[in-house]
């Protein structure tokens, strides 16, 4: 049974082989340490990278995806990349 106080959240970017690694690591992660895995995939509203998410029509991986109110909240408030990315996400 999973636990359902904690969530691990992977924030997937680049190409396939990226997204496969990313993945794996988390996946794992979440076995070992029995939290569910949720998937932040807000990279690619935000980036034209090779050709965005694609877990799910390639090897039909379903996971939850991490609301992006979750992932603000955790990302560091100090940083220049959130900072710029949260400019642009409110914004649109």
């Amino acid at each position: 049974m999973l636990r359902k106080d904690k969530v691990i959240i992977c924030q997937l970017i680049g190409g396939l082989g990226n997204q496969m690694f990313q993945y794996v690591f988390y996946k794992y992660l979440s076995l070992v340490k029995n939290i569910e895995l949720e998937l932040d995939l807000s990279g690619f509203g935000t980036h034209i990278i090779h050709n965005g998410y694609g877990l799910n029509s390639v090897f039909g991986i379903e996971e939850n995806i991490a609301p992006l109110t979750r992932i603000l909240k955790y990302k560091s408030k100090s940083s220049l990349f959130f900072k710029i990315e949260n400019k642009f996400l409110l914004n649109t």
